[in-house]
């Protein structure tokens, strides 16, 4: 439940503005809230029911389930470049999960428990969030070793049966290799503890790879779905009855006429990732809704795209000829379209190159 005064504050923003915007926003709402099940949705689901599976194994099918009877359990690793959609579609399989309810919920006693990974933060410092997750109360210094026998006690003690370790990249490219080989050592004692084992699932950038190719310990005992960059050919359709879908919702039509030249642009403009590419037709038709008109139209996207980027029109992908040489990842291009001749995985591996501050 919100406070009395965040609920003043987000009362007195609800009430602002004309009938129309508010007509809008709650539209919006809906179609920012359709969530569009995908087969690497149904990857996802099936590892991790594999991985919940593990749990519930005994070591020796003839004795009770219990400490000291139990199997390993897995590490879950979500790989993807931001955009993917990687954290959308993990919370919303978390939510419908019948073993998980109330989760992501204060003081719902869910046995799932997400942590948000900030940065920068150490071995301990993680180990520190999730006990703050956990209702700890962290008073004073504590070195890592007793960080982490708080976590497993504490685990225990919640009754939990998975973590989620969002974002993971944010210790894991700054970490130290003390500290990387104290991590891969966590991971495996959460999944592999002899009274308590619990799945781990570690979401975050592909970089995470060769994180867990180091250890092989940890290795071994992942499941492993990637939210793979989409291809034009490959996904353009199935892109293409997602934005009619979203647009139904809000009452407006995306026709063939307009979808099928317009989705290779689009994923251009969403760097070939899920999630960025549906922000953008999310956001198209809310310019349509602006625009009051009954059809989602390219003039909608080019709108969207400037909005999100402030790149001029001979910037946007949405409005030029030659939008394929353009570099979707920059922003603030006014007059000059920035040109590449790189390959769509060429030019995300240089803009994360760029958010490492690397040449």
């Amino acid at each position: 439940m919100f406070s009395q005064v965040q609920t003043r504050a987000l009362d007195l923003l609800a009430n602002s503005g004309d009938a129309k915007r508010r007509a809008r926003a709650r539209i919006m709402e809906r179609v920012r809230a359709k969530f569009l099940e995908t087969d690497r949705y149904d990857e996802l689901v099936e590892s991790f029911q594999e991985a919940l599976d593990s749990l519930e194994l005994r070591a020796d099918p003839d004795a009770d389930l219990g400490p000291g009877n139990r199997t390993e359990a897995k590490i879950l690793m979500v790989l993807g470049e931001t955009g993917a959609g990687k954290t959308r579609s993990l919370k919303r399989m978390f939510a419908r999960h019948d073993a998980f309810p109330g989760y992501d919920r204060p003081r719902s006693n869910c046995p799932l428990v997400t942590i948000k990974v900030r940065a920068p933060t150490t071995f301990t410092g993680v180990g520190r969030q999730i006990l703050q997750k956990l209702g700890y109360p962290i008073k004073g210094a504590l070195d890592k070793t007793l960080v982490w026998e708080r976590v497993q006690e504490r685990i225990e003690m919640c009754g939990l049966l998975a973590i989620h370790l969002d974002e993971m990249h944010n210790v894991v490219l700054k970490a130290n290799e003390i500290d990387r080989t104290d991590i891969q050592n966590a991971l495996k004692s959460m999944v592999t503890d002899e009274a308590w084992p619990i799945v781990v699932i570690v979401s975050g950038l592909p970089v995470l790879a060769d994180f867990l190719e180091e250890a092989e310990e940890d290795r071994r005992r992942a499941l492993t779905v990637n939210f793979d960059a989409l291809d034009p050919e490959l996904d353009g359709e199935a892109i293409r009855e997602m934005g009619k879908t979203l647009a139904s919702v809000a009452g407006v039509v995306f026709s063939d006429t307009v979808a099928k030249p317009l989705v290779p642009r689009l994923l251009h403009a969403g760097l070939y990732q899920m999630g960025t590419s549906i922000e953008l037709i999310q956001e198209a038709i809310g310019q349509a809704l602006k625009a009051e008109t009954d059809d989602l139209r390219r003039e909608h996207f080019a709108s969207a795209y400037y909005k999100r980027t402030a790149c001029g029109a001979a910037a946007n992908p949405f409005t030029v000829d030659a939008w394929q040489k353009i570099d979707c990842s920059r922003v603030l291009q006014k007059s000059a379209a920035p040109t590449t001749d790189k390959t769509p995985a060429e030019r995300i591996k240089a803009h994360r190159n760029r958010m490492k501050g690397k040449p």
